[in-house]
């Protein structure tokens, strides 16, 4: 039976994290980059003020930057200390 890729992925990810158990890991990157706002075009309506189209946002999303999926993902693969650093530029 052949493995998928995320399965294959699992192993050799559980094999790197158990070889390197004692080491202490620092990742660099964006926690928090992107906003995403989410419009339905069924709710536009013409502002009163300017007359243009007023859109309405029905959901807003913050995801997380590269830095953050990857401390998710260290996080929930580890059991080890845990320490989150935040540089606001």
């Amino acid at each position: 039976m052949e493995r998928n890729r995320h399965e294959s992925c699992d192993i050799i990810m559980n094999a790197l994290f158990e070889k390197y158990k004692g080491l202490s890991i620092a990742v660099l990157g964006d926690y928090c980059l992107d906003e995403y706002l989410w419009i339905d075009a069924n709710l536009n309506e013409p502002s009163l003020e300017t007359d243009m189209v007023a859109y309405q946002c029905v959901k807003r999303e913050t995801p997380l930057g590269c830095g953050g999926y990857c401390c998710c993902s260290i996080y929930s693969e580890t059991a080890g200390l845990w320490c989150a650093v935040l540089v606001v530029e």
